[in-house]
């Protein structure tokens, strides 16, 4: 089972299964961005689809989430200076 979070920068959502301590893995929203590509090849993220056929970033950990996470704030930081 997958759950899809529509993810802003701010967001830091990590959902559990209420019922376990089994995280599920996370999906965001498909970026077309190439720098956010690359972000998600660095963090360990994958390209996936959805049962509808939509591609979504897919992290099979938190960690690989933060990292991707960290990597755009990085970003967005050295781009405003």
């Amino acid at each position: 089972m997958y759950r899809l979070y529509l993810v802003t920068s701010d967001t830091k959502c990590i959902k559990k299964d209420q019922e376990s301590d089994h995280m599920y893995p996370i999906q965001i929203v498909f970026s077309e961005n190439p720098i956010d590509q690359r972000h998600l090849g660095q963090s360990g993220g994958t390209i996936s689809f959805t049962a509808c056929g939509l591609p979504v970033f897919h992290f099979e950990t938190q960690e690989q989430f933060q990292a991707y996470m960290m990597l755009k704030g990085e970003a967005a930081y050295n781009e405003k200076r």
